[in-house]
């Protein structure tokens, strides 16, 4: 088949009860709050190499992991920091996923209106808006460019990703 590569794997989990959004800026280092900007705490982490945002409804997203044990890793990693300077955290959050996004190449250009005689109505092209075949499925959209390129997102897991890309794969080929 095709190699299917993770790209971003986007969790959230509830953390906080009580949240004072410039209190965890003051108290973390590298954490960034500009509440005329953007409504939550941020964060870059070294490793795993995410952004975490701390909403004030006590929420936190990790997004840029390139797997779910990464995500967890990070979400672990942001509990330990936020226990270390004071504050009451979740310890055992629900770890939500809200996205999977996954790429593949063919190694050869796709030819649209092949693709579009084959699969129907199933693919949308407005060149004029996207570059790409839009392709949905029930739960993901996977994007198709003439160089070959795959990128399939909207999954909440790895195999739903994986198995969306493999299908459009057969059906194209």
């Amino acid at each position: 088949m095709v190699d299917i590569e993770l790209e971003n794997v986007v969790v959230s989990a509830h953390l906080l009860e009580e949240v004072n959004l410039k209190e965890i800026s003051q108290a973390i280092p590298d954490s960034k709050y500009d509440p005329d900007e953007f409504p939550g705490v941020s964060m870059l982490l070294d490793y795993p190499r995410v952004a975490v945002i701390i909403l004030t409804s006590g929420k936190v997203v990790c997004t840029g992991a390139k797997s779910l044990e990464e995500a967890k890793d990070a979400i672990g990693i942001l509990i330990k920091r936020l226990k270390e300077h004071g504050f009451k955290v979740n310890e055992s959050p629900k770890i939500n996923v809200q996205n999977v996004v996954a790429s593949a190449n063919l190694g050869k250009e796709i030819d649209f209106e092949k693709v579009k005689k084959n699969v129907g109505e199933k693919v949308e092209y407005i060149p004029e808006e996207f570059p790409g075949l839009i392709y949905k499925h029930p739960n993901t959209t996977v994007l198709l460019f003439k160089s070959g390129k795959i990128v399939c997102t909207g999954g909440i897991s790895e195999k739903e990703v994986k198995e969306s890309i493999e299908k459009v794969v057969m059906e194209i080929s």
